[in-house]
């Protein structure tokens, strides 16, 4: 952590978690997903996501990134199309429901890939800069091979 009391340059990016709705979808800068829809889990805001391992697709939820525990999805926009609602938990059977979000987020992702994928890249180079350089570091991790050097 740093005393620097300025924002994080990356958190300019997103929708202020003030403004973030529950239901409603949105594009974001995340670890897992590039379309996600907010919901409350306990005191935290996250993002119900499709992810898909091992080939198969399945949903889970993102934490929002000002949870200061597991937070890690940044909101960047708001999605005009309305997403169809969750499976509740109360109603586990419900597949139904579940594919229905699946495939709709899936449509979303594929509709706003250059956004999500240009806002990853924003902030690849966002980082890059504010992390301290080493002599050599060309950025990204990559350093100069200097192993000709004695």
């Amino acid at each position: 952590m740093t005393d620097d009391p300025r924002p994080h340059p990356i958190l300019a990016l997103r929708v202020p978690l003030t403004e973030v709705v529950d239901g409603r979808a949105y594009v974001l800068l995340s670890r897992e997903a590039g379309v996600g829809v907010a919901h409350r889990e306990g005191d935290s805001v996250a993002y119900a996501i499709r992810r898909v391992k091992w080939e198969r697709p399945f949903l889970t939820s993102e934490v929002d990134w000002e949870d200061p525990e597991d937070g890690s999805a940044i909101p960047l926009r708001v999605v005009d199309l309305e997403p169809p609602k969750p499976n509740k938990p109360e109603d586990p059977d419900d597949r139904e429901d579940e594919e229905a979000l699946m495939a709709w987020l899936c449509a979303r992702e594929e509709e706003t890939r250059p956004e999500w994928e240009a806002a990853q890249t924003e902030a690849a180079h966002l980082l890059d800069r504010l992390r301290p350089k080493r002599p050599g570091d060309l950025g990204y991790g990559v350093t100069e091979d200097r192993s000709d050097e004695g």
